[in-house]
């Protein structure tokens, strides 16, 4: 499966060390969301790869799924979840709904749910628990951000990049303090209109020297080099990968963290997540 080549050159170059998009196999393995979840949106990971989080959209809830062999999804069974409706129901929001997630890696303490225009914060307090979540702040980038659906951070939590499908841009926040949504401003915004028609997934590679974006009209998932690492100022785009193959409505993107193995939610149909795995070259 060949990815749209803008930069063949440049990684042939590169050592195969993970984190590329030139040759990925699908070898059909996935993991059914559908007794959990429906409509299917953003996915992270515990930094060992034995748990698993899925956000549902229209189920309202988040869901934990424990991996018995590490980062291979077709082992996850479901341990825990929580029910986000009563924290959506109760936001002054027009379409108060769950598409992105992100939960602290350095302790598993801090949770982040993304809500359209406005991020949500959760303390679980038993790391990793999501049971154990409470809300315990929100903060609105309505008037910045017009449909928001998914977040990553830097991993000092000093930024927060958010991807918009209707403005066609990513932007990047500086939080004043680590980990306080409430101290975020506006930093950049890049302008991805000549690639993007529906974004709603992005994930960094643990460096901040790429940027990777699921198009869902597009069913491709856009690679962006930041010739400045955390930067999206230098962001270039490098190539596009479809996975029309295997989605005909594809969402979150998450990615191993060594690089090797990449991961797609389905969000109509049966929901499920699918994994891809990079040839080493």
């Amino acid at each position: 499966m060949p990815a749209t080549d803008a930069g063949a050159a440049l990684r042939s170059a590169e050592p195969a060390t993970g984190w590329f998009l030139d040759e990925v196999v699908y070898s059909g393995s996935f993991l059914d969301l559908s007794g959990e979840t429906a409509n299917t949106r953003s996915v992270d990971f515990h930094p060992d790869g034995t748990l698993l989080f899925v956000v549902g959209r229209d189920t309202e809830n988040v869901v934990t799924y424990e991996l018995s062999t590490p980062w291979d999804v077709t082992t996850g069974v479901a341990v825990d979840s929580l029910d986000l409706s009563p924290v959506l129901g109760a936001r002054d929001h027009p379409e108060s709904v769950a598409h992105g997630l992100f939960i602290r890696k350095d302790d598993g303490g801090l949770m982040w749910v993304w809500n359209r225009t406005e991020i949500l914060e959760y303390t679980l307090d038993e790391p990793w628990r999501v049971s154990s979540a409470r809300p315990t702040g929100n903060r609105s980038f309505a008037g910045t951000v017009l449909r928001g659906h998914d977040i990553d951070f830097r991993p000092d939590g000093l930024v927060l990049y958010v991807d918009d499908r209707n403005s066609q841009a990513v932007f990047q926040f500086a939080l004043a303090e680590a980990w306080d949504i409430t101290t975020a401003t506006l930093e950049y915004t890049l302008d991805i209109s000549d690639q993007e028609e529906e974004v709603r997934g992005i994930e960094f590679k643990p460096d901040g020297t790429r940027m990777f974006l699921m198009d869902t009209a597009r069913r491709d998932i856009l690679e962006y080099h930041l010739d400045t690492p955390w930067e999206i100022a230098s962001a270039r785009f490098v190539q596009a990968l479809s996975v029309a193959g295997q989605h005909d409505n594809p969402r979150g993107i998450t990615w191993r963290t060594d690089g090797q193995r990449f991961y797609i939610t389905q969000a109509s149909g049966l929901p499920a997540l699918h994994q891809y795995d990079l040839v080493t070259r």
